[in-house]
């Protein structure tokens, strides 16, 4: 991204990103390679080194382009003040520089072109410098606190649509799989016990990778960026049924079986028994769990992170990471406080007003 939109960025490389229909940072180099396969994505961007062994290890489905981005060097870091740690380990490298052992190992992983040691040792003799470069969102003193709540305000903004529409779904697909779990026919019983085995028994970020690219590699169904919210909300409403569904069992099995019989026996049908009778006093039974697992929809709206989707909490881990400051990730932790607190305090007055024995 920095190559594209930072402040070392060239006019050519802005003027190419201003080209882009978007332009999005992945988690991984596979999660780029997966979207570039499936039809999500037009093309990547990453390190010459990771892009040669990429290639190799795929096969003839990609090319890489002649042009290059940009160019950069990494180094090694030290705690301030180890000079001595620092210089053994230069003098190692231009030793392998030397003899030729440092060049072997690029040219076996196909980074010739990519070395950047210098046998220009001369700097272990200068004093470290405290100035640093202010990043954009950054002061002097510390971080642009207006910056970075805009920006963490964005992302919360999508991780409450994450968890709106998952509870939208999630709830009544949840409750027809309480029918199924319950149901006479043995095919209909089975179909949900497995399935809800399944959703429960598998990590839910697995389940996002395989909503999202199991219609390409499965079915060959050529994908779209606009998927990517599609699968975020499908994998988390499928996963977050499965739950449910336990739970209205739960509660509509802690209803004495004498209130089916006596609603028979005043002539109420199966459906009316189940509408008047059972489904008013499962809400109230199942509340408090119902929360429980809410609560957590909040903190796993997270894992949206895995399909590249910029929730709050991605936005604050890349802030963080550029700016070498944790404050972000605890404001974002404040964020999801208060956001379950304000869920358990309207819970706990929706369990209080159903509470009308008392």
């Amino acid at each position: 991204m920095a190559a594209f939109q930072g402040d070392d960025a060239t006019a050519e490389n802005k003027a190419l990103a201003a080209s882009f229909k978007k332009l999005q940072q992945t988690a991984d180099y596979n999660s780029s390679f997966l979207e570039l396969e499936s039809g999500m994505a037009d093309a990547i961007c990453m390190d010459i080194g990771v892009a040669n062994y990429q290639l190799n290890s795929r096969g003839d489905g990609f090319r890489m382009l002649e042009e290059r981005v940009s160019s950069e060097k990494y180094g090694i870091g030290f705690k301030l003040g180890n000079k001595t740690l620092r210089n053994q380990v230069q003098e190692t490298l231009l030793t392998m520089k030397a003899d030729g052992t440092f060049d072997a190992i690029a040219q076996k992983w196909g980074l010739s072109d990519s070395v950047c040691l210098s046998a220009d040792d001369s700097y272990m003799d200068k004093e470290e410098s405290s100035d640093k470069p202010v990043l954009p969102g950054q002061k002097k003193d510390g971080i642009d606190w207006g910056f970075m709540l805009s920006e963490l305000a964005a992302g919360m903004g999508k991780t409450l649509l994450v968890f709106f529409l998952t509870l939208l779904f999630s709830l009544p697909l949840g409750l027809l799989l309480t029918f199924m779990r319950m149901s006479r026919f043995k095919l209909l019983q089975w179909i949900a016990r497995i399935y809800i085995s399944i959703m429960r028994g598998t990590p839910l970020m697995l389940q996002l990778i395989v909503v999202c690219f199991a219609p390409y590699y499965v079915f060959g169904m050529s994908l779209n960026e606009g998927y990517r919210f599609a699968a975020v909300i499908i994998g988390f409403s499928i996963n977050y049924a499965a739950y449910f569904a336990e739970i209205y069992r739960a509660g509509i099995q802690s209803i004495p079986v004498g209130q089916r019989e006596a609603a028979s026996i005043l002539g109420y049908s199966r459906v009316q028994t189940f509408g008047r009778i059972i489904f008013p006093q499962m809400v109230k039974n199942v509340l408090p769990p119902v929360t429980n697992e809410v609560i957590t929809l909040v903190k796993d709206t997270s894992l949206a992170s895995v399909l590249t989707y910029l929730e709050m909490f991605t936005i604050a881990k890349q802030i963080a990471a550029t700016y070498s400051n944790l404050i972000p990730l605890f404001v974002a932790g404040v964020f999801y406080y208060v956001f379950n607190f304000v869920v358990a305090v309207v819970m706990a007055r929706i369990e209080q007003r159903l509470s009308y024995y008392k």
